[in-house]
C-alpha cells in the first residue's frame, strides 16, 4: 500500500491517482509507503503532541505543551504513545482534560495501569490529539468523524489497552 502525498489516503500500489482528492501522480513510486513509527502514523491523521506522562521520584507526573489549556472542551480524537507505539486511541467531547489525566483515572484501569508501568520502566507516554476536522457536511447533513475516526484507528493499529478492540 501507498499514501496520498497531499491527503493521505491509503492507495493501491496500482493508482495513478488519489481516489479521495484526485491528486494525479507522474511517478506513483514516489509515494510514502506505510507509516511505521507512531509520531509518522499521527502526522498522517493530523494528530499532535498535548502532553507527556513521565516519572517523578517513582510517581507518574503530566506535563502539557505550551499553549494547551487542560480545561478546553472540545471533541478531540487522542492517542498514548510510549515508546514509539500506539497504545491507545480514544475519543472524547471533554477536550484535553480526559487524556491528560488518565493516570489518575480509577475507571480506566487498563490505560492508567499501562501508563504506570510504562513510565516505571523509564518510558515516557505522549499523548497526541486531533481536533480539526472532525465533523463536516454531507447532503445538508453535520456528520460527527469523531467516533469513527476512532474505530477505523483501533481496528488498523490494535493498541494494546484499547478493549474495544472489533475483529
Amino acid at each position: 500500500m501507498k499514501y496520498c502525498d497531499q491527503c493521505g489516503q491509503e492507495l493501491s500500489d496500482s493508482n495513478n491517482f488519489c481516489t479521495s482528492c484526485g491528486t494525479k501522480f507522474s511517478n506513483p513510486s514516489v509515494l510514502d509507503t506505510t507509516p511505521t513509527s507512531a509520531k509518522s502514523i499521527l502526522e498522517k491523521y493530523k494528530f499532535f503532541k498535548i502532553g507527556t506522562f513521565y516519572d517523578v521520584n517513582g510517581f507518574v507526573d503530566r506535563r502539557t505543551e505550551p499553549g494547551i489549556n487542560v480545561t478546553t472542551r472540545l471533541p478531540i480524537v487522542y492517542s498514548l504513545v510510549a515508546g514509539d507505539q500506539v497504545m491507545y486511541i480514544g475519543e472524547t467531547i471533554q477536550g484535553y482534560t480526559r487524556p491528560l489525566n488518565y493516570h489518575k483515572n480509577e475507571v480506566m484501569s487498563d490505560v492508567r495501569d499501562g501508563i504506570i508501568s510504562s513510565v516505571s520502566q523509564g518510558l515516557n507516554v505522549d499523548v497526541f490529539v486531533r481536533s480539526a476536522d472532525l465533523e463536516f457536511e454531507f447532503e445538508g447533513l453535520l456528520l460527527n468523524l469523531r467516533v469513527s475516526l476512532e474505530a477505523a484507528l483501533i481496528k488498523k493499529y490494535l493498541p494494546p489497552w484499547n478493549n474495544k478492540i472489533e475483529s
